[in-house]
């Protein structure tokens, strides 16, 4: 029994429709994991420049402060609180099973331990060396969260690997079905 020639170029016909059905498929569901990639960079990018800038405003402020300690405490809230605020957002962004992000949570752990030890502010000596270490670290967290916003942005334009392999695979899928296609008319 012989099939017709039409119910073939029927089969492949669905054969290749469903394949680009589920190539689509793959394609949307990876470029929406690749968007809430690049919103986790944007968002822990952001949290690092907030988390600096607290750092060095909180010095600032301290350095100036009242004697009234309620009235330092007004000056340095909001800023603490933006610093407590970006260190846990950033601390529940990282893996810390990677080395990359490792660094960057102990650099976070290391400024906020010395933040935690101000030195009275007429201890000029001490104040220096506060201020060289808290500009130091936020310099080595901002290269070592660069590193990591680096690769993930290298990741994101690669795609994910389930769409690297769809897009291999489509293009062998491809080539098969048009020799396959070609052989088919030589042969009529």
């Amino acid at each position: 029994m012989q099939i017709p020639e039409i119910a073939i170029g029927a089969i492949v016909a669905a054969c290749i429709a469903g394949f680009l059905s589920f190539l689509g498929l793959v394609a949307a569901k990876e470029h929406k994991t690749s968007e809430f990639r690049q919103a986790w960079i944007d968002a822990a990018r952001e949290d690092v420049a907030l988390l600096i800038g607290a750092c060095h405003a909180i010095l600032d402020e301290y350095r100036v402060r009242e004697a009234d300690l309620s009235t330092a405490w007004q000056s340095l809230r909001t800023d603490l609180l933006t610093a407590n605020v970006a260190w846990a957002r950033l601390r529940m962004r990282l893996n810390p099973q990677e080395s990359e992000s490792q660094l960057v949570i102990k650099l976070i752990g290391e400024i906020e331990a010395r933040l935690n030890e101000m030195p009275d502010q007429d201890d000029d000596a001490a104040m220096t060396e506060l201020r060289q270490f808290v500009f130091s670290h936020t310099a080595l967290l901002a290269d070592a969260a660069g590193a990591i916003f680096k690769s993930e942005w290298k990741r994101v334009k690669r795609g994910e690997p389930i769409f690297r392999i769809s897009k291999w695979v489509a293009l062998v899928g491809g080539l098969a079905v048009a020799s396959g296609l070609g052989v088919r008319l030589m042969i009529l």
